[in-house]
């Protein structure tokens, strides 16, 4: 049994293996079992003994559909730096945005435009997270990450959302709206002790930002973020131990 499949690049797919899902109602699915198909004569498919769905059996699986779901859909914004089956990670270049903040203290009701550093954003499920790189170029697996310079941002990297209002269309197709929702929020409270490495922290660094001290970003401010690099970022998200 075969299935012509078409995309950008039509080939022809063998049927090789059927996955059996077993549960106690209609509705769930509590095991799985993988199964190898062969040719039972006159072209008709014959499903062989199975064995049990491992993890790492399913993420296989799951990240093979995801990468020819991937090529069949045509191709991504240059930003996406990886695209799996549960996350989407993407670049924003260094440049100047008006930001907002809200605070009780320090900076106070504000707003105004400010150079800002390259990020790395990363959607995973229910989970937003921003990083800061200090390199110009298209990151890579290698490329450092630091901590994300903002208030509402914990340590790990995680957004604060509050009440803003999340993109519900597919990730990878609306990176710029999510970005877009991040900056206009109101930054009102530093989420850790480890913002930005500048005297006075965060507020007094981002009152000088406001007042126009700097032409683009300072890079010298930014910390070590817990996430060394991308490549771990992504890991991670897949579902590995970095």
């Amino acid at each position: 049994m075969s299935l012509d499949v078409v995309d950008t690049s039509a080939h022809t797919a063998q049927l090789q293996q059927a996955i059996l899902l077993y549960g106690m109602k209609s509705a769930s699915v509590e095991y799985a079992t993988l199964h190898r198909v062969s040719d039972g004569g006159q072209g008709q498919p014959m499903i062989g003994a199975g064995v049990p769905m491992t993890r790492d059996t399913l993420l296989m699986i799951a990240r093979s559909l995801a990468a020819s779901s991937r090529r069949s859909q045509g191709i991504l914004p240059p930003n996406i730096l990886s695209l799996g089956v549960n996350h989407t990670v993407w670049y924003v270049p260094p440049h100047e945005r008006t930001v907002f903040f809200d605070c009780k203290e320090g900076v106070g009701k504000r707003a105004g435009k400010t150079p800002h550093p390259a990020l790395i954003f990363a959607v995973c499920r229910n989970e937003w997270s921003v990083f800061a790189i200090k390199t110009r170029q298209r990151p890579t697996a290698a490329t450092k990450l630091y901590n994300a310079p903002y208030m509402n941002v914990w340590k790990e990297g995680g957004i604060c959302t509050g009440s803003t209002p999340l993109p519900n269309e597919s990730v990878a197709e609306t990176v710029d709206q999510w970005v877009q929702a991040f900056f206009d929020s109101n930054f009102s409270h530093p989420n850790h002790d480890k913002v930005v490495r500048y005297e006075g922290g965060c507020h007094a660094f981002w009152k000088d930002a406001l007042d126009g001290k700097y032409r683009k970003f300072p890079n010298a401010v930014l910390t070590n973020s817990a996430t060394k690099t991308l490549g771990d970022l992504v890991m991670r998200l897949e579902g590995g131990k970095a």
